[in-house]
């Protein structure tokens, strides 16, 4: 699936959005509906800043809790101090001055409300009254004194604190700080991205939506946002004792009143939400299902669950799929375990590492852990294939309010997969098990009971799989619901008509993504690898982006700068790119994944491999050169620019080791100063050839004037230390004195065409002189192979691959250069110009360049990035 190009639709979930099943089924139908999806979600330390869900990149943030944290310091021991406040949207609309009641007036005209409630008109009067004593903004002063005569007396109040919000306006941001920093993280997202319709998955972005909302509305630039309630938040159980309770339902019964559309996951909560919130209009209902069909995985990711638990057919596998939690009865499913023999049990669930170790511990005490299995989540789209080959489907829930209403996705998800399902005695779960006789009920929190409602079904498993018809499972499947929110979002913001895309993300494997600028030494490779790949090859080799602007300021607009940019490379990396590449140290995301490290697997994740291709220039370290070339010119290097030398080079170099990133470069040298270095031999373009209609790697034509006179002598334009300049010059006077012509080519340029001299002397008898001092063999001589020339050159380093050992190259030192060409010179000037000894000097370079420089430079090329 390939994202449209429509309205961008921010998706806003208080989760990690991994497992989430509703947030990427409704992000899959936004993008199918032709909408530009990005999902906002949390950060913790087991996911990346970045991934993605297809090609619908996944942003993670992480969350402040700065007020939280300091209101929980200063209420440790009692007091009620309003000093961990700090200014949340100052900086929004700094410099603007906001008249309430005009702005008031511009929201009514530019977004009329489509729940029907009044409340609507608060939204900017509210966020001119938060603003008016930070920015000098003119506030409604009733309001203004309202909010003065609270802000003192308000906080020893929190116990008498109600549900009903519109007692106290915005004071549950007091009560439950944690609030203000939930709307904190997501808002700074939501500025930077820029959505021009916000769907918002539960409670905690539902304050974020709607200040973006109004500070859209104060720039005339209207935006609408949905709240998407997963569940009956009444009957949440909260952490952290009455007052998040207190705040969270003020919150969303202050918030949904200005939300421009709600959805929920069933008829019953749709109108119990309707009936607590007084809402003129009833929410739509879009139901919790997976969507229709098995979708098998790539062997080389996932098996099926009952593959990676390593048991045959016939052993009874009980599946319990979602999130791990004690108010979820997982214990009581493994206490059940010892009163069913030979039954093993599977957690397909979340990375909880601490309820994951006490699922194994309380396995281990019971003597079940070799029956207890857990595996990570598969994505939405793939359940239903890899739980089809249990026996049956948990939800074994414990009684809370919200639980009774509830009917969780697995239970449908064990019905596309063909599983009968034993559930917990919950209202609305016992309900429709019973109702349509697809399994059994069980006492909540009983093992016990528990066991034995599974014994039931496994003693007559095919009994209950008879009820899980196909036209049953299709009366329960996700796409039965969409059309349901098509309907909702474009009554906010209509999407254009999108033509689906078929396409397969990978038909292309050699697509690269080169970020940041596209450096001579990139573009050289880039060029090869698109002349290599030649008719069989569909579409551009590779596609250049901008680098985003690093994430630098604390501010609001500049904490978050390149966030755009950001997303759109992680669109594009998950599309169909194999490969992103920069030319450069810099990471690809500038910081917006977090370490350099962390961006790597954030796209690594995503199926991307990533590298940097650099000039070898750009990677010595002259310390290291001093130890195992110290006749390298670089040394040279004195006072101000060698310490500018060694300061780039450091950076660079810090850089790649900090980000792990790859390198590929074409100095054998500087590869060496990395341990994951990718040595790739200088990519040598067709062009270089000068019979490049001909096969690559045959001799070149000669002109019948090849040894008329005396060989040319071609001076490479490459980097010489002192010394051998002197020794050079010297040379040279003594090769014209003996009648040599004696060209001095302009320095070697990546990507430029071979001189017009040395293109000459393609077809004569000619001499390239390359480095002597530099350790191995330049690109210019690479160049003066692929035209047939003899190339004199110094000793090569002794670390050489046995691939470069096998290179054409006529080997001098210092104090042997000039006898050494001009005993070269003698032969080539006496060698018949068709003879079998030139006819294979000829071939010999240019068969060299192509097996090295063409073939198994592009393999590994391949090898590294993974286009191979």
């Amino acid at each position: 699936m390939t994202q449209a190009q429509g309205p961008h639709m921010a998706m806003l979930v208080g989760n990690l959005v991994v497992g989430d099943s509703r947030v990427l089924k409704a992000a899959e139908s936004a993008a199918q509906a032709g909408y530009r999806v990005t999902i906002v979600g949390e950060r913790n330390r087991t996911v990346t800043s970045f991934s993605a869900h297809d090609d619908i990149p996944i942003y993670r943030i992480s969350m402040p809790f700065e007020r939280t944290i300091r209101w929980q310091q200063e209420n440790t021991y009692g007091s009620r101090s309003n000093a961990w406040r700090t200014p949340l949207l100052a900086d929004m609309l700094q410099g603007h001055a906001v008249d309430s009641a005009a702005v008031a007036r511009q929201h009514r005209e530019v977004l009329p409300p489509l729940n029907g409630s009044a409340a609507w008109t608060r939204i900017p009067v509210r966020l001119a009254t938060r603003l008016g004593h930070r920015t000098g903004a003119s506030a409604s002063r009733a309001a203004r004194n309202l909010l003065d005569a609270g802000s003192e007396k308000w906080p020893n109040a929190v116990g008498r604190i109600r549900e009903n919000a519109s007692t106290f306006g915005e004071k549950y941001r007091e009560v439950w700080p944690q609030i203000e920093d939930y709307e904190e993280g997501f808002l700074r997202a939501l500025v930077a991205l820029d959505p021009d319709l916000v769907h918002v998955h539960d409670r905690h972005p539902m304050a974020a939506a709607d200040t973006y909302a109004s500070w859209r509305a104060v720039q005339g630039r209207p935006v609408r946002w949905v709240y998407d309630a997963h569940e009956w938040l009444p009957g949440v159980d909260f952490s952290g004792g009455s007052q998040p309770r207190s705040a969270w339902l003020a919150a969303e019964r202050d918030l949904i009143q200005r939300a421009d559309a709600v959805i929920t996951v069933s008829d019953e909560l749709a109108e119990r939400m309707m009936k607590r919130h007084h809402l003129a209009q009833r929410p739509s209902v879009v139901v919790n299902a997976p969507s229709a069909g098995r979708h098998p995985m790539d062997p080389a990711d996932r098996c099926t669950l009952r593959a990676e638990c390593g048991l045959d057919e016939s052993t009874p596998l009980l599946v319990y799929v979602g999130k791990l939690s004690e108010s979820r009865g997982i214990f009581d499913a493994v206490a059940a375990l010892p009163l069913l023999p030979g039954t093993h049990l599977a957690f397909v669930a979340n990375k909880d590492p601490k309820l994951r170790g006490r699922l194994r511990e309380v396995a281990a005490e019971l003597g079940v852990a070799h029956r207890v299995h857990i595996h990570d989540y598969v994505p939405a789209r793939n359940v239903t294939w890899y739980v089809a080959s249990a026996t049956a489907g948990l939800s074994p829930l414990h009684p809370t309010t919200a639980h009774e209403a509830a009917l969780p996705t697995k239970i449908r998800e064990y019905i596309q997969s063909g599983l009968p399902v034993v559930v917990s005695d919950l209202a609305a779960q016992a309900s429709f098990v019973r109702g349509h006789g697809l399994g059994t009920v069980h006492r909540p929190g009983d093992a016990e009971d528990l066991a034995h409602a599974i014994r039931t079904v496994l003693d007559d498993v095919d009994r209950f799989a008879e009820r899980l018809t196909e036209t049953f499972a299709r009366a329960h499947t996700w796409e039965g619901s969409e059309p349901v929110l098509h309907r909702v979002w474009a009554g906010l913001r209509p999407a254009p008509d999108r033509v689906p895309d078929t396409a397969d993300r990978h038909s292309n494997p050699s697509k690269w993504l080169v970020v940041g600028p596209v450096t001579p030494a990139v573009r050289t490779v880039l060029d090869t690898v698109a002349e290599l790949a030649g008719t069989d090859h569909t579409g551009p080799v590779f596609r250049s982006i901008e680098r985003p602007a690093a994430p630098e300021k604390p501010d609001l607009f500049g904490r978050l700068p390149g966030l755009q940019e950001a997303t759109a490379i992680v669109t594009e990396a998950a599309r169909d790119v194999r490969a992103v590449v920069v030319g450069d140290a810099l990471p690809a995301l500038n910081g917006h994944a977090g370490s350099p490290q962390a961006e790597r697997l954030a796209l690594n994740d995503l199926g991307v491999r990533t590298a940097a291709i650099l000039d070898p220039d750009a990677l010595f370290s002259r310390g290291h050169l001093a130890e195992v070339k110290p006749d390298h010119p670089l040394l040279d290097l004195q006072g101000s620019s060698a310490t500018r030398y060694d300061r780039q080079t450091g950076r660079v170099r810090d850089g790649l080791r900090h980000g792990q990133w790859p390198v590929l470069t074409w100095g054998e040298l500087a590869a060496r100063q990395f341990p994951d270095a990718v040595w790739l031999p200088y990519p040598a373009p067709l062009s270089w050839f000068p019979h490049a209609t001909g096969s690559v790697g045959e001799a070149a034509p000669t002109d019948g004037t090849a040894t008329a006179g005396n060989p040319r002598i071609l001076i490479a334009g490459v980097r010489r230390s002192a010394a051998e300049n002197r020794v050079l010059a010297s040379a040279v006077e003594i090769w014209r004195a003996e009648g040599l012509d004696v060209v001095e080519l302009p320095p070697f340029v990546p990507g430029a065409p071979a001189p017009e001299a040395l293109v000459v002397a393609a077809g004569r008898a000619a001499i390239l002189v390359d480095a002597l001092a530099s350790g191995e063999p330049t690109p210019y001589a690479v160049m003066a192979w692929a035209h047939g020339l003899t190339v004199v050159g110094g000793p090569p380093h002794p670390l050489r691959e046995d691939l470069s050992r096998t290179a054409p190259l006529r080997i001098s030192g210092l104090d042997a250069l000039g006898e050494t060409v001009l005993s070269i010179a003698a032969a080539l000037a006496n060698e018949p110009a068709e003879g079998a000894a030139a006819q294979a000097r000829r071939s010999e370079g240019p068969a060299y360049v192509e097996r090295v420089h063409r073939q198994e430079s592009l393999a590994r090329l391949g090898r590294a990035l993974g286009t191979d």
